[in-house]
């Protein structure tokens, strides 16, 4: 009785320790149900090795694939606008086709995927790539021509033949956020609309609005929101640049960099012109006038050399 006792108690441990083994076994051969990991709006969030994971090489299915970066932490204007369009793009596919529709909708933060963007050789955001089934070579969406979840769209309907129509996911809290903020703003412009009435007849607010304007316009905003340029690019050698060298292109980084050299310029000339001729005392207006004099001699200089750099031919130099 005591060897039986023994002997199922050992053979009671063993059967414990082939069912552990055999539940390990599965957990490691079973397949990754992907789905799970998408958000509300059919969106798998890339992070770690998990692209690896989705784009194989011998995947079945077609992998639409957002890389970006998040445009809290990088001023990107394009970054934020395509991020809702791909939202409602692939929301609108969740809807049309369901999430076994054969397309995995997936996005990438570079602050999270730096190791992925370099493997694709990435030096700009935002790409808006395809991967088709067998396949790890993706297929470049051109988002020159405006990132609207239609145009993102008739993209992926090309290369897969299923298309969808765009739904933009609607957020009640949203809704009544917005609500609650037109009616504050309301209540807020009745209370102040005699004060607002005296800035806005103002001439010196005037004044300062269309100096902010042509600043704003001059430096090259405009270039950069029609074209949707990148904020910076990597060299060759892998510095960040700020500055195209091509006076036919411009960076984000560039329009910020310039338009600080303006306003800089334009400050000096003000002080000279309004405020010096005010500055009492014979001495003090001298120093006045010579210290705005040598910031706007460095403004001028540093606006030439950014010239010289975009186009080697420029004939003018002062201090740089």
């Amino acid at each position: 009785m005591v060897v039986y006792a023994h002997v199922r108690r050992a053979n009671m441990k063993f059967g414990k320790i082939l069912t552990y083994l055999t539940l390990f076994a599965v957990a490691c051969l079973a397949k990754p149900d992907l789905n799970s990991r998408a958000d509300d709006n059919g969106i798998i969030n890339i992070a770690g090795r998990l692209f690896q994971r989705i784009v194989t090489g011998k995947q079945d299915h077609t992998t639409v694939a957002l890389f970006s970066v998040d445009a809290g932490t990088m001023n990107c204007e394009i970054c934020r606008l395509i991020e809702p369009e791909f939202k409602a793009l692939a929301y609108s596919y969740k809807l049309q086709h369901g999430l076994d529709s054969g397309i995995r909708f997936v996005y990438a933060d570079f602050g999270k995927n730096r190791n992925l963007f370099e493997q694709f050789a990435i030096e700009s955001v935002p790409n808006f790539w395809i991967f088709k089934p067998n396949t790890i070579v993706p297929i470049s969406g051109d988002l020159s021509s405006g990132v609207s979840a239609e145009k993102l769209a008739a993209l992926v309907e090309r290369e897969t033949g299923k298309g969808a129509p765009i739904v933009y996911r609607q957020d009640p809290a949203k809704k009544y956020a917005t609500l609650a903020s037109s009616i504050l703003c309301g209540a807020a412009l009745f209370f102040t609309r005699k004060t607002l009435l005296k800035i806005f007849t103002s001439r010196k607010v005037w004044a300062a609005l269309s100096i902010i304007s042509v600043i704003t316009l001059s430096s090259g905003f405009m270039f950069t929101r029609i074209r949707f340029t990148p904020y910076s690019q990597r060299g060759a050698n892998g510095e960040n640049l700020w500055l195209a060298g091509s006076q036919q292109y411009q960076f984000g980084a560039e329009v910020q960099v310039v338009s600080l050299i303006y306003t800089a310029l334009t400050i000096s000339t003000i002080f000279l012109a309004v405020i010096a001729p005010k500055v009492e005392g014979a001495k003090r207006q001298t120093l006045f006038v010579f210290f705005w004099l040598i910031v706007l001699w460095l403004g001028y200089s540093f606006l030439v050399d950014v010239f010289q750099r975009k186009l080697q031919m420029y004939p003018f130099k002062l201090l740089l």
